[in-house]
């Protein structure tokens, strides 16, 4: 699960402790389909290009997202895919998930 892998991470200080200025973004390669739950995935038809959501630690609430490269299927090119589902949207970043 991916929650627990960046939690796995910052308790082995990989990656910076959370704090109210740091989002995590965690990319993933070429083609990696991502299941959130069993009916909703990356890269396919009705599909999401990236989420994000919050995780719990120690008690508080910190955003990550999740990025998907679906091979241009989120823009005309990879890097516009890329770029548009990266582009930071700070009103919906806590709360409930929102797919793109």
């Amino acid at each position: 699960m991916i929650i627990n892998a960046i939690v796995n991470l910052i308790e082995q200080k990989l990656v910076p402790a959370p704090a109210t200025d740091i989002l995590y973004v965690v990319y993933f390669a070429r083609g990696t389909k991502i299941v959130v739950n069993s009916n909703d995935a990356s890269c396919q038809e009705g599909g999401f290009c990236g989420y994000h959501t919050a995780l719990s630690f120690s008690g508080t609430e910190y955003p990550f997202a999740v990025i998907a490269d679906c091979d241009g299927g989120c823009g005309d090119t990879q890097l516009d895919s890329l770029t548009a589902t990266s582009k930071p949207n700070p009103l919906f970043l806590y709360g409930t998930p929102s797919y793109h």
